[in-house]
């Protein structure tokens, strides 16, 4: 997973520049820079950049030249480069190359014999350049271990070493005027070719850099903002498309925002290798670029996997299902997008230990100043794993009562009995008795009678009789139900008969229709019989004594 993120952040970043990590042209197979005490460094750097001096003489560097570029290689592996930035490595490893040489023409070299060397029976892990702060180090670990390099700290000190220097006379043997000649060339052939040909005053330097590169810095810069203007247009009109009529558009449409990471990409190499910048402002664009870079990818993944999401979401067919897929397909996205935003921070510098311990500080602050949100989440995915009720079903929900519209991340919307729209927290809904209406087997329909005290034996005998025909082989009855009618309890005011049916399928509509015909056929047959029902008791306690026994309701 980490191999796949650094490649999609930072397939415009060189990694460590040394020169064991780079083949070497197959046709002489140069030596590679020996460091294994500090005069054979010290000889491998002041070789190798005698080579790049020359290689730079002849009309083939515009071209590119094999030799001068595995000299370049060559002379980087005598650097300690790992506390440099990795998105600022290439260009940083060579300006301080480059401010070396400088240094070392202005200063007194001893003579090679004289830096320890294979004969020194003990190598000192520390060798100092006399008179001056330049240190040859052994590597503890990693890698290098073992290998004696210009050291990390004078690596870091460099650009204070050669301010100090670059007053001073050049010796004897010098490369004079190394690092002027060489800062402002093109690492790209085709600008070289095109560069050498521009009139005197673009290669005039101004703020460190030459006319030439600030037109080609200031015009880059337009056209990448431009490109991702009219990208993130496109986006926006591609995330229109409807996934259940252009299925196989929108997952093609994916190219859109991924083609936002070319941006900061070829603006990188462009600055980077094109123009070769160096200095601050090649420390700050690289670090805003690279910023950059993090962002484009971030919204990548956000606008890829929307649209894996909704092409998934449209292949399913259930409803509850599709909420489902969103639901965890936008957690995966966002999962995606933190290790891509911590992969890239770590790239740029930021420690991993501070990216997490701020990213549990700030997620402590989230929780505590979102917990309604995250409640109404977790009641979300609660809701979508039990699966209590679907869009389009009738709940009881607490004192709603209703269709289920919408089971949104937040909240779900109900379409009330009476026509009125009613949201609900999905936290509430979570916590909830939910009773599903709609997932019924069979409507149960509880007939009470009641008749009078006096009723005599036969009279009962008969309304039993009168209701149980009445019922029987009734419409929607199935015969693991049949109905059931009895008597009751002898209550104080009458003599109650029970009556229970259940109406298959839960037809509501067809229930009513069935229930008025039955009930019509009841009373009138009761009627026929001469049997007379009478109202159930009721009490109705008046205020100021309920106590008292008085407020009891006349029956008729």
């Amino acid at each position: 997973m980490k191999r796949l993120l650094r490649a999609i952040l930072w397939i415009a970043l060189p990694g460590c520049l040394l020169a064991d990590t780079l083949p070497a042209p197959t046709d002489t197979f140069p030596a590679p820079a020996d460091t294994s005490t500090p005069r054979d460094t010290m000889e491998s750097f002041l070789s190798s950049t005698e080579s790049i001096n020359e290689a730079f003489q002849l009309d083939s560097y515009l071209s590119g030249n094999e030799d001068m570029d595995w000299e370049i290689q060559r002379t980087l592996s005598t650097l300690d480069l790992s506390q440099v930035p990795e998105f600022l490595r290439r260009q940083k490893s060579r300006e301080a190359a480059l401010k070396l040489r400088e240094v070392l023409d202005r200063v007194d070299l001893p003579p090679l014999e004289e830096i320890p060397g294979p004969e020194y029976s003990q190598i000192p892990a520390i060798w100092q350049l006399p008179g001056t702060a330049i240190e040859i180090e052994r590597v503890s670990e990693g890698p290098r271990a073992g290998d004696y390099l210009f050291s990390a700290h004078t690596i870091a000190e460099l650009d204070d070493y050669y301010d100090r220097v670059k007053g001073f006379p050049y010796q004897e043997g010098a490369l004079k005027n190394f690092y002027n000649r060489l800062r402002h060339i093109s690492g790209s052939p085709v600008i070289r070719k095109f560069v050498v040909q521009l009139p005197p005053w673009a290669h005039r330097v101004w703020m460190d850099l030459a006319v030439w590169q600030w037109i080609g810095y200031l015009g880059g810069l337009l056209l990448g903002l431009a490109a991702l203007g009219i990208i993130r247009r496109l986006g926006r009109l591609s995330r229109n498309i409807d996934p259940s009529r252009h299925r196989v558009g929108l997952l093609v449409s994916s190219v859109v925002p991924l083609t936002s990471l070319l941006v900061p990409i070829g603006l990188k190499w462009f600055m980077n290798q094109g123009l070769s910048l160096y200095g601050g402002i090649l420390e700050v664009t690289d670090f805003v670029l690279n910023i950059l870079l993090i962002i484009t990818a971030l919204f990548a993944v956000w606008g890829v996997g929307y649209r894996i999401v909704e092409v998934l979401a449209d292949a399913t067919s259930r409803s509850m299902d599709r909420l489902l897929v969103r639901l965890f397909g936008r957690l995966a996205t966002i999962f995606v997008a933190v290790a891509v935003l911590i992969e890239g921070c770590n790239n740029l510098g930021i420690p991993m230990t501070t990216l997490l311990a701020g990213a549990g500080v700030g997620g402590l602050a989230l929780a505590l100043g979102a917990q309604a949100a995250v409640k109404n989440i977790v009641g979300s995915m609660m809701i979508l794993l039990d699966k209590p009720y679907r869009v389009g079903e009738r709940i009881v929900a607490g004192k709603f009562d209703g269709v289920v519209e919408d089971v949104g991340i937040r909240s779900t919307r109900i379409r009330l009995l009476t026509g009125h729209e009613v949201t609900v927290p999905n936290e509430e809904m979570a916590r909830s008795e939910i009773e599903n209406i709609s997932r019924r087997p069979y409507i149960r329909k509880l007939f009470q009678f009641y008749l009078p005290l006096n009723t005599t034996e036969a009279r009962l005998a008969g309304a039993l009789r009168v209701i149980r025909e009445c019922l029987e082989g009734h419409d929607g009855m199935v015969p693991e139900f049949p109905p059931r009618a009895f008597v009751g309890d002898f209550e104080r005011d009458g003599i109650k008969i029970v009556a229970l049916i259940w109406y298959h399928p839960p037809d509501y509509w067809g229930f009513q229709k069935w229930m008025e015909a039955t009930s019509l056929k009841i009373l009138r047959r009761l009627e026929e019989e001469g049997i007379r029902l009478v109202p159930p008791a009721q009490k109705i306690e008046l205020e100021g004594g309920s106590n008292s026994g008085e407020g009891e309701a006349d029956r008729d």
